[in-house]
């Protein structure tokens, strides 16, 4: 029986952090090929620097499948200013903000930030009073349970009732938190009256499927380079560009070669009308229709990426609504199991 292999990288990157993924899957694509004791030596250009930099992948029998990269801090930040167009010292602010930023709404307090920024000027010096030092650690405890469980208690006794209710009704606290507003903090129970029908759960699905829906149409829209314009009196819309004008059904393709085919003819069409061919064919030949397109394309990307925006957070609120329902239905149904295998 072969054992599980184990593969070291050796090596430092300098400014080829773009060739990572590539590597990975060539790792991959190579290690069912590699014998025992074999050294694969991969050497590739790198076409932003300028440098060749050379990978070892050492392969040994191990235990586990580990693959380790070695790779400079520096160029990890260089690709990220690269893409961001940011300078360094802003990036690196932007990250640690984010960072802070994310552990304090983790945690709910700046309490572990607190506590690091003292041991930085402090170092680890007890405080004399024992009363304040109870108060520090029993802080630190109740923001670390903070952290760990997601669950926004508000004092360290509910979180140690919470994690004795766990135990004695056999529940993980992934899946307290999964109930949401559905699970009391302060009580510790769950919230069975406020527990949505299965009507009301299909109908948030169904608006969460449906906001999805419009949330890729926005997108479409966001990222297409054909403006959406309407026909004044007929009210048809279609899809415009510099090189096409199409239906909105997409069944058919007018360009200024077909209207230079056709001069002094009508333009056969079925998704449009004589007056809005001559229209479409009249505008090819107008010196103002790029600006036009571009200026139309500007307010439709505005819209488009405000609507999904409004369509993004209303399907994630229905989204969520309908899976902390789902969760308090399945806990509620677990523990009337458990109620009944006890009163057995």
């Amino acid at each position: 029986m072969h054992q599980p292999l184990h593969y070291r990288m050796l090596g430092n990157i300098t400014s080829c952090a773009s060739h990572l993924e590539k590597t990975a899957l060539a790792v991959k694509k190579l290690s069912s090929r590699l014998t025992t004791n074999t050294i694969l030596k991969i050497s590739q250009q790198c076409t932003s620097s300028g440098e060749t930099w050379d990978r070892y992948i050492e392969r040994t029998t191990n235990t586990s499948f580990t693959v380790m990269i070695n790779i400079e801090y520096n160029a990890v930040v260089q690709l990220l200013i690269e893409k961001l167009g940011v300078p360094q010292p802003v990036l690196i602010s932007l990250l640690f903000t984010m960072l802070i930023s994310w552990i304090c709404w983790r945690t709910r307090s700046t309490h572990l930030v607190m506590t690091q920024v003292w041991r930085l000027f402090f170092g680890k010096v007890a405080v004399a009073d024992h009363e304040i030092s109870q108060f520090i650690e029993s802080r630190t405890k109740l923001s670390t349970f903070r952290f760990f469980s997601g669950l926004p208690v508000r004092t360290l006794i509910q979180a140690k009732h919470l994690i004795r209710w766990s135990v004695q009704h056999n529940e993980e606290i992934s899946d307290i938190k999964a109930c949401g507003e559905l699970f009391d903090l302060e009580t510790g129970n769950l919230r069975e009256d406020s527990i949505p029908s299965r009507a009301l759960s299909s109908i948030q699905l169904v608006a969460s499927t449906l906001l999805a829906c419009a949330v890729a149409f926005c997108l479409v829209g966001l990222f297409s380079d054909l403006a959406l314009l309407q026909f004044k009196t007929t009210k048809t819309w279609f899809l415009l560009s510099d090189q096409y004008a199409k239906s909105w059904s997409g069944d058919e393709v007018i360009t200024p070669k077909l209207c230079a085919k056709n001069i002094g003819e009508t333009l056969k069409s079925k998704a449009f009308t004589r007056d809005e061919v001559a229209v479409i064919c009249n505008g090819f030949g107008n010196t103002e229709l790029h600006a036009t397109v571009k200026e139309t394309l500007v307010q439709q990307r505005s819209l488009f990426g405000t609507l999904g925006l409004v369509f993004t957070l209303w399907g994630w609120a229905s989204w969520a609504a309908f899976r902390r329902g789902i969760s308090a239905k399945a806990m509620m149904k677990r523990m009337l199991i458990v109620t009944e295998n006890r009163s057995q």
